[in-house]
């Protein structure tokens, strides 16, 4: 099948991105399933639609056909055109990926607050272990609050959450963006506040030019025939 060479490049190519690739074979010819597999290399699952199940339930109409979910599970491209199949699976794979339902709300307030979340990851008893490395002077106090939305996340009762983290059952930092995507993690067990705080540092939100922002609103000003209203102030 000339696909085939194409379909295990791009499961290649972006494995590391989440891209996951599932084969459905229909039940004719499923006999000879095993040995096309073997003979063609693919590593990828490959299945036997028994009872057309799959086929009906996406309309599939001739072969091959391909079909793409996001990560939410929502099917988003169906029918698609061989040579459309790679710009797809970008266009998907740009996208963030779902907020834990567990994150939904700090996650917008961090996006409001142009902040960063810190997710600190173990038991109770872990998290106590953790908290020194988390406290310094008032300085690093007022930055923590004005950089970083912190929640505190057990390891088993979000386990799924914590294998996407990479977090097994020690107490760990992970930084994120507003939308979950990590930044970085950090043992937090180490409890070393020096080192907490270069963590921290290393993956706030950059600084932002204060210069270029008035430029560009001055330009966007004048294009569009509008005042610029500046709001001086600080994060608190």
């Amino acid at each position: 099948m000339k696909s085939v060479p194409k379909l295990k490049q791009l499961a290649s190519d972006h494995a590391d991105q989440g891209l996951v690739l599932i084969g459905i074979h229909s039940t004719e010819r499923s006999d000879t399933l095993e040995e096309f597999v073997k003979k063609h290399g693919i590593t990828y699952p490959v299945a036997v639609d028994v009872g057309r199940a799959t086929t009906t339930r996406f309309g599939v109409d001739s072969f091959p056909d391909y079909y793409l979910i996001d990560r939410h599970g929502k099917l988003r491209f169906a029918d698609l055109a061989n040579d459309e199949i790679e710009r797809a699976v970008k266009l998907l794979l740009a996208e963030p990926p779902p907020l834990a339902e567990v994150l939904r709300d700090v996650g917008a307030k961090a996006q409001r607050r142009d902040q960063r979340i810190l997710a600190v990851w173990g038991n109770e008893a872990q998290q106590k272990e953790a908290a020194p490395g988390l406290k310094g002077d008032r300085d690093f106090a007022q930055f923590l609050r004005y950089e970083y939305q912190v929640v505190n996340l057990d390891a088993e009762e979000h386990a799924e959450l914590a294998q996407q983290h990479g977090v097994d059952r020690s107490a760990a930092l992970v930084a994120m963006t507003a939308d979950g995507r990590v930044l970085g993690r950090l043992d937090a067990r180490v409890n070393d506040h020096a080192a907490v705080k270069a963590f921290l540092e290393t993956h706030q939100v950059p600084m932002k030019d204060a210069e270029a922002l008035w430029t560009a609103a001055l330009a966007q000003a004048e294009r569009e025939n509008k005042r610029v209203l500046v709001h001086l102030g600080a994060p608190w």
